[in-house]
């Protein structure tokens, strides 16, 4: 296959490509739905933070209706974080109606799990995972002269800084 003559490295940047256009399909409809981005509701999988301001994605919180003060708490507080899954072989989705969002993506698609296990080319399998909506920011120092800016930051592995740029310019992506 053509594929596997890409190098190894960029044959994988496919499998997470389209994971994550389906993830920022589900994040549009969840706002479109009118649902909080940085807040709980019951059925959402919130990803806890450690000491050192770490996403512990092994220990997933699902929101439910007697934990959802605690949970809505630690979001306000900037030590937990609501996530949307990066579907994959495998992985746990949202219950209630971010649930039925990530499911109703899924089934727009014609997705299932096994779809994300590759034999031919195991190294383009992906398990998935749960990707936080909002992340933290960390060490952003913005510099202003009379013709640019410059801004310096640090985001976690996985995020992506032309999103942040774009929010800052508040520009298209297709202006760039």
């Amino acid at each position: 296959a053509a594929i596997e003559s890409v190098p190894p490295n960029l044959q994988m940047m496919f499998t997470h490509a389209y994971q994550s256009w389906l993830f920022n399909e589900m994040l549009s409809k969840r706002m479109d739905a009118g649902l909080p981005l940085n807040m709980p509701i019951e059925g959402d999988i919130v990803i806890p933070l450690d000491a050192n301001k770490i996403p512990q994605h092994e220990n997933p919180i699902l929101t439910t209706s007697k934990n959802i003060d605690l949970v809505t708490r630690q979001c306000r507080a900037g030590r937990a974080f609501v996530t949307i899954t990066l579907f994959g072989s495998d992985g746990e989705l949202a219950e209630g109606e971010m649930g039925e969002i990530e499911r109703k993506v899924i089934e727009d698609n014609r997705l299932s799990h096994e779809d994300f296990v590759i034999p031919g080319l195991p190294r383009c399998t992906s398990k998935g995972s749960r990707r936080e909506i909002i992340c933290p920011l960390k060490n952003l120092e913005c510099e202003i002269n009379e013709d640019n800016y410059k801004l310096k930051f640090m985001l976690p592995k996985g995020n992506y800084a032309t999103c942040l740029l774009r929010e800052y310019m508040k520009s298209e992506m297709r202006d760039y």
